[in-house]
Parts: structure tokens; C-alpha cells; sequence
């Protein structure tokens, strides 16, 4: 997926998400755009960090399953 499309639906989710929940963000005095922008960011940044913990699991499983390989072939 394109940079600029994950951002894009970043961008939406957070929209939505500040449509719904409006009321309790403009009680703190918080800009619309700030806070959409700030969503649109956190979203982006928790599936990134979710996405490279799975990588880095998956890489661990992949070399456990590669070495068992190699001890069975030996």
C-alpha cells in the first residue's frame, strides 16, 4: 500500500472517528482540525509499530524453522 493512500484512510478514520466523538473533544477547547490531524497520526504510527512487531516475530519463527531444517538434513 502507497504512503499517501494509508494516510488518506488515516486521514478518514479519523474524520469519522471526530464526528462521532465531537462533543467530548470541543468540551476541552481542542481545534477540529488539530485533533483530526493528531488522530490521523497516532492511527499511522500504532499500526506501523504493530506491523514491525509482527515482522520481527515472524522473522524469529522463520530462522527457529530454518536451523530445524538444517539440524533434520544433518
Amino acid at each position: 500500500m502507497k504512503t499517501a493512500s494509508i494516510a488518506a484512510l488515516a486521514f478518514v478514520f479519523a474524520e469519522s472517528f471526530y464526528s462521532l466523538f465531537s462533543v467530548n473533544f470541543q468540551t476541552f477547547g481542542l481545534d477540529a482540525v488539530i485533533v483530526i490531524k493528531t488522530l490521523a497520526s497516532l492511527l499511522v504510527i500504532g499500526l506501523s509499530y504493530i506491523n514491525h512487531r509482527g515482522l520481527i516475530i515472524a522473522e524469529k519463527l522463520s530462522n527457529l524453522l530454518t536451523f530445524l531444517m538444517l539440524l533434520a538434513l544433518s
